[in-house]
């Protein structure tokens, strides 16, 4: 592979790079003290120093400030200190602040014009040559270089906006971005957007500024539900939404600050991630909103917004260091308002976003049109009508969430149709979240539909595949539990119930979501079959989790016997977890089963026994039978009716399932 020219090369980076780096002083290496979701090390060029901080140009082309309360050490890197070796051990961990598509080529391309252009030619070429070799021919390519800045300028403008709120600044990116250099970049034109939509509404924030809950509640107690929609619209316009977690995306329900988010991320007060945004915390327009539960009649006032496709402090991306970035317009949440209110998609697909401003206006009307000939029909009629006849799954999904939120449970006969019959909307797997829809929200009035759809599960088991069978089996699951609590006379429910939890493949794991559901059951039948299930059910299939936790305790409460053996039993047994376990490392029973039960049974103690580490077999087996012991005289006083310290514990845990009876 030939070499790339140096200079030519150079003239280009030179040409792209703001600013000018090939003039800087020392490379530097700076070391911080931690701070939660920071890094500790950096690699750089010193812009300015104060008394209090130091302002850093970064390998990656990102300009930040650090606090000289932070500051550990910093040194120059000397040109004898490989400095190749250097910059291709730092660029490994290029995710140091913000991550881009480029940000791993960005310390090569910079250090290659610095050592340029202080005359260590030498140096340069080896950084030539050596990101040549390990990243490819396409390397030094010249579009390649280009969009390396491009990249690196348009997530910088977006995060200045975005996270910072810097105006400024994401005007400064935008400038760069603008040198026809970077015609051929694929955001390009949403940059040039985005730069004069910014240039020209630089106090949006203040303009638009969000009161608190209760400033809230004080201000709409004195204006009408018109007026709350209308102002809460022109907030949309500010919904700062931010990816905090990738893959995944953003989410218009995020809460809402009063300062930038980059702000927010600098209070170290706190152990939660999510508690350090409680002190900054405004209202959510957008929230606001849906809780409004909007009227057809009132979605005439949301229409005219469509027509404003201005950008909106909020983008997404896939991974931070690949190249795609979505940045979201405010007509795209309208849309959203609008469809929530609906419950159809009334826009022509994504057509819309494409139409000219008149025929925007026209397909408008066509949607006012509509909510004119609806809005006196119920919403519950509505949504049975769409749950019987979409194509659209959003569609369903968002009606079968409505019914939901609102006990409509009319829609099941259409569910059942939906379930049992070919369907090219509905896969498999989306129907699982239909069955288990019903049985959360129907209180016995369907069961006839469950029985067919029970028997229809059942029936289709020998003619399913591998993956087929394990949605069956689950669908099977829910519907079977649901008849179980529903018709407790009828045995057939019970047979079905144990196909699905003897399957070899999969039913060990379902344990556990059918024992809390049996024991919430007031049903003697329910509850000694749960038992039954728990304390036969082997640990080496099993992962910790608070369904068992609570479960054993309801067992205990009410006077298992095999609830206290199984216990007894398990706390004498020094065999190993199986190592074959498919959940995550956290949750692998990583040493013996006593080992387990005694946390467990410690956990629901008020004092806790102190004892050795469970590698001295002899003593932590001395300490088993104490808490042997302790569970036995538990067991007495519940069996007496007197107060135990298990019942204190079962009223703090998360999941209570309740069925404690002293009748039982």
């Amino acid at each position: 592979m030939a070499s790339p020219d140096l200079d030519s090369t150079v003239r280009l980076i030179q040409k792209c790079m703001r600013p000018d780096v090939a003039a800087f002083g020392d490379l530097v290496e700076i070391e911080v003290l931690p701070v939660k979701w920071r890094h500790t090390t950096y690699m750089g060029f010193t812009l300015s120093e104060s008394d209090s901080d130091l302002v850093i140009f970064e390998l990656t082309g990102q300009e930040f400030k650090i606090s000289k309360s932070r500051l550990v050490s910093k040194k120059s890197i000397a040109y004898n200190d490989s400095v190749v070796h250097r910059v291709s051990e730092y660029s490994k961990f290029y995710s140091r602040l913000h991550s881009y598509w480029g940000c791993e080529e960005m310390p090569y391309i910079l250090s290659l014009v610095w050592l340029e252009y202080h005359n260590h030619v030498n140096e340069a070429y080896e950084i030539l040559n050596f990101n040549g070799k390990n990243r490819g021919e396409r390397a030094w390519a010249q579009d390649r270089i280009k969009d390396d800045f491009a990249y690196l300028y348009f997530n910088e403008m977006l995060i200045a906006w975005t996270h910072d709120r810097n105006y400024e600044k994401a005007l400064l990116y935008g400038s760069y971005l603008k040198d026809s250099v970077y015609s051929d970049f694929e955001y390009w034109d949403i940059a040039k957007l985005l730069n004069n939509q910014l240039r020209n509404n630089q106090d949006d924030f203040q303009k638009y500024s969000l009161p608190d809950s209760l400033q809230w509640a004080q201000k709409k107690s004195l204006l009408s539900r018109e007026q709350q929609i209308k102002f809460l619209l022109d907030r949309l316009h500010i919904l700062n939404c931010v990816q905090f977690f990738q893959p995944g995306g953003v989410n218009y329900s995020q809460v809402q600050t009063n300062v930038p988010v980059s702000r927010v991320l600098q209070d170290t007060s706190y152990n939660d991630f999510w508690e350090i945004f409680m002190p900054y915390q405004v209202i959510n327009p957008y929230n606001e909103l849906i809780e409004m539960d909007l009227e057809l009649s009132e979605v005439k006032i949301l229409l005219p917004h469509l027509l404003d496709s201005s950008f909106i402090p909020t983008f997404s991306y896939h991974r931070d260091f690949l190249s795609s970035r979505v940045l979201y317009r405010y007509d795209w949440v309208v849309e959203n308002l609008v469809f929530n209110a609906t419950n159809r998609r009334l826009l022509s697909n994504d057509y819309f976003w494409s139409f000219t401003y008149e025929e925007k206006k026209a397909e408008l009307k066509k949607i006012e049109v509509w909510c004119g000939l609806n809005e006196k029909v119920p919403e519950e009629e509505r949504l049975v009508k769409i749950i019987k006849e979409t194509d659209n799954y959003a569609e369903f999904n968002l009606a079968l969430r409505t019914a939901g939120n609102k006990r409509y449970t009319s829609i099941i006969p259409g569910l059942e149709n939906r379930i049992v019959g070919e369907d090219n909307m509905l896969n498999e797997t989306r129907k699982i979240s239909v069955v288990q829809w019903i049985v959360n929200h129907d209180t016995g009035r369907y069961l006839e539909t469950v029985h067919r759809i029970d028997d229809y599960l059942v029936a289709k088991i020998p003619h399913c595949k591998k993956y087929d069978k394990y949605v069956n089996d689950q669908m099977l699951l829910y519907s079977s539990l649901y008849l179980i609590k529903y018709d407790s006379s009828n045995d057939k429910s019970y047979e079905y119930l144990k196909l699905v939890l003897t399957d070899e493949e999969s039913g060990q794991n379902r344990y556990i979501q059918a024992v809390p559901f049996l024991l919430s059951i007031k049903d003697d039948k329910a509850f000694y079959f749960a038992e039954e299930l728990l304390t036969a059910l082997s640990l080496e299939e099993k992962y910790i989790s608070s369904e068992l936790d609570v479960a054993l305790q309801i067992l205990l409460l009410n006077r298992s016997e095999k609830a206290l053996r199984y216990l007894e039993m398990n706390l004498s047994d020094t065999s190993q977890a199986n190592k074959k376990d498919w959940i995550s490392d956290i949750n692998k029973l990583d040493d013996s089963y006593c080992e387990y039960y005694f946390n467990l049974i410690n956990s629901w103690r008020s004092e806790p026994i102190l004892c050795c580490a469970p590698t001295d077999k002899k003593a932590f087996l001395k300490c088993c039978k104490k808490q042997q012991k302790w569970l036995k005289e538990q067991f007495e006083l519940i069996k007496a009716g007197e107060h135990s310290e298990i019942e204190d514990h079962l009223l703090t845990m998360p999941v209570y399932y309740g069925f404690v009876d002293s009748g039982n």
